[in-house]
């Protein structure tokens, strides 16, 4: 489960979004926002596509040869975008905290800052802070993680009802 919480200049207060995460190697991603409004994004290598539960749409966007280039930027090959300064907790129980800031002006142009907060004891990462040259943030927290659980079938799969469009996107 995830908590989305974001603050930007639009916004009157904090928005907080609440959901479900799922992830299977190599490229499939499955984000399912429940709360305050139903939307899905789905992720399979080839496209992404994100239902509109209540517009009863869904915007399909094919990233094929982009998406090696988003798994190296978001994955262990980001490094290279960014300067990390590791952060050791003091109590073995807390988690470490990576500072990530962008290398690169067309990285620093969309992101002022990255932080991760990774598990020390299972080293994945259980909160994340985005934080836009405008002052905007982006901060997910993981909740009830779990690790190599068997996923329901047709879990990255959308089953559209009938009266849902699909709308191809182009980038």
């Amino acid at each position: 489960r995830f908590v989305q919480r974001q603050e930007n200049e639009f916004l009157a207060n904090p928005e907080e979004s609440r959901g479900v995460f799922s992830y299977q190697a190599p490229d499939l991603i499955r984000w399912e926002y429940r709360a305050p409004k139903p939307v899905t994004l789905l992720i399979d290598g080839k496209s992404m596509s994100t239902w509109y539960h209540d517009l009863s749409r869904v915007d399909e966007v094919k990233i094929g040869k982009y998406s090696e280039k988003v798994v190296k930027y978001l994955g262990a090959g980001g490094s290279q975008y960014f300067d990390v300064q590791v952060v050791y907790p003091k109590d073995q129980k807390e988690p470490y905290r990576l500072e990530m800031e962008p290398r690169f002006q067309r990285v620093a142009k969309r992101l002022r800052a990255l932080t991760l907060w990774i598990d020390s004891e299972r080293f994945v990462p259980i909160r994340v802070l985005y934080e836009t040259p405008d002052g905007a943030t982006t901060e997910y927290t993981f909740e009830d993680l779990a690790i190599n659980p068997t996923l329901p079938e047709g879990r990255f799969r959308l089953d559209l009802p009938r009266d849902v469009k699909v709308r191809q996107v182009e980038l």
